[in-house]
């Protein structure tokens, strides 16, 4: 994860680590956090602001 944070230094780009990626657990377990952090960082973004 640092290596890849450290890739996008200086760049407009937000690293963020979702689903499987924080453990290894059931998939849909995972697919369902990665989306609720997606979302929730869209969100926080205001993109999300557009379809509302």
């Amino acid at each position: 994860m640092a290596e890849l944070s450290d890739g996008f230094l200086g760049e407009p780009v937000e690293v963020l680590n979702i689903g499987d990626s924080v453990r290894a657990r059931r998939i849909i377990d995972g697919t369902d956090a990665g989306r609720h952090l997606v979302l929730n960082a869209l969100d926080q973004m205001g993109f999300l602001d557009i379809i509302r």
